[in-house]
């Protein structure tokens, strides 16, 4: 590892020792997606038993129940999903105000991350259209897959699913800095993201996939929750997961500041 990585590692990690208040923002974020987690598998766990009693699907209130559930539910993850992209972005703004020596105001930099929400949300929400998009008919794949007990085909098909989002992940990981730094339109951002990560492919690669790992255990530990240790452990996961999250996210901005903006401007 190369004495500008390290010296990146050390800035995020020096940042977050020095003001421990950037840990908030992703710890409230980390409820919220647990919250969200916890409902999703509540409501599958609600809705399997029905699809294995066609009967009950029959019924007509007990349909209208279930699509306002699943509605709400969906409202309820946009807006956490809205929320998380803006909080992202606002981590860009703090980490280049601990290098240049500013104060660090979580509000403003919200703010600011705010100026520019139809920059980062279009973008956010591209990438994630492309991944549902791409993932839908693998999705209809495992669904019946599932329903046929054909196992191989269904793990087949959530194993392609977890590397489309790593390959995602990996192409679109600079859009938070590039979004706050740069003057580019969402299309714009999104195309710097993917030339930044196919130059820095290694580093990403790797930031990636741990973020990856994170999120799958989160979900397992979701559907396990209905026992008390295991919901014991999943509050505990997820609030672990927003001290490393917090990192990752900050490691992202002092990444590209060190690596990208840096090296533009001494070309």
């Amino acid at each position: 590892m190369s004495s500008s990585v390290v010296k990146v590692l050390i800035d995020a990690f020096r940042a977050l020792r020095k003001f421990p208040k950037l840990f908030l923002p992703k710890i409230l974020i980390a409820a919220l997606y647990g919250f969200g987690m916890l409902l999703t598998a509540g409501f599958f766990n609600q809705l399997i038993p029905l699809l294995n009693s066609p009967n009950s699907l029959q019924n007509p209130a007990l349909l209208s129940s279930i699509s306002s559930n699943a509605l709400l539910l969906l409202a309820f993850l946009f807006f956490v999903m809205v929320l998380d992209v803006l909080f992202n972005a606002a981590y860009s703004v703090m980490v280049r105000d601990f290098l240049q020596n500013n104060r660090i105001a979580i509000l403003s930099s919200f703010k600011a991350a705010l100026r520019k929400f139809f920059v980062i949300i279009p973008a956010a929400l591209t990438s994630l259209i492309v991944f549902l998009v791409i993932a839908l008919p693998i999705a209809v794949l495992a669904s019946f897959a599932l329903l046929s007990k054909d196992f191989a085909v269904f793990y087949l098909a959530v194993f392609l699913v977890l590397v489309l989002d790593l390959i995602l992940t990996v192409a679109f990981y600079s859009m938070y800095p590039v979004s706050i730094f740069e003057k580019q339109g969402f299309f714009g951002v999104l195309k710097k993201s993917v030339i930044v990560s196919r130059q820095k492919f290694s580093k990403v690669f790797w930031l990636s996939l741990f973020s990856l790992l994170l999120s799958v255990f989160g979900i397992v530990f979701s559907f396990l929750a209905g026992n008390a240790a295991f919901f014991a452990l999943f509050v505990l996961f997820r609030f672990l997961t927003a001290l490393l999250a917090t990192y990752q996210i900050i490691l992202n901005p002092v990444f590209y500041l060190e690596f990208v903006r840096k090296l533009e401007a001494k070309a």
